[in-house]
């Protein structure tokens, strides 16, 4: 489709449910449950504190809500991809790479999970490569001249 098949009423509401969105799943779930850790287990090194939520949570919400404005658009593509690639590092990132030690009371405890890891990352890496592919083969259909134009 091209920049003219979305209206920019159709653009800006989009934008403000992304920012919704991702407000929720990318910054107030993960500081609560960041509280909720550090209040269960205050000896426990996480490897993230509420500045990497704030932040990691501000750019991947501002690359959605730029990639709905100009959707449509060429520009939007590496908006749309960066905000996946910020969100597959923002998850390896706060599990350490798929591996998580911690104590309690004297015992040590390690959890390790790369292949889990690599499962959860893997849509949003495939996204990341979709979002290009998928707006070329956009763009070379709507070069195609219509059936009824035959």
């Amino acid at each position: 489709m091209s920049a003219t098949a979305y209206s920019l009423n159709f653009r800006i509401s989009r934008a403000v449910i992304a920012v919704l969105f991702n407000l929720v799943v990318w910054v107030l779930v993960p500081a609560f449950l960041l509280g909720q850790l550090e209040s269960g287990l205050p000896s426990a090194p996480l490897a993230f504190s509420t500045d990497f939520i704030y932040t990691f949570g501000a750019i991947i919400t501002a690359l959605q809500a730029i990639g709905a404005l100009t959707m449509g658009m060429a520009l939007s593509v590496p908006f749309v991809s960066g905000s996946y690639i910020a969100e597959a590092y923002y998850l390896y990132s706060a599990v350490e790479g798929g591996v998580f030690s911690f104590s309690v009371y004297g015992w040590g405890i390690t959890l390790s999970f790369p292949t889990l890891l690599f499962l959860l990352m893997l849509p949003t890496l495939f996204n990341a490569l979709k979002a290009p592919i998928a707006y070329f083969l956009d763009q070379s259909e709507a070069s195609l001249p219509s059936p009824e134009a035959v």
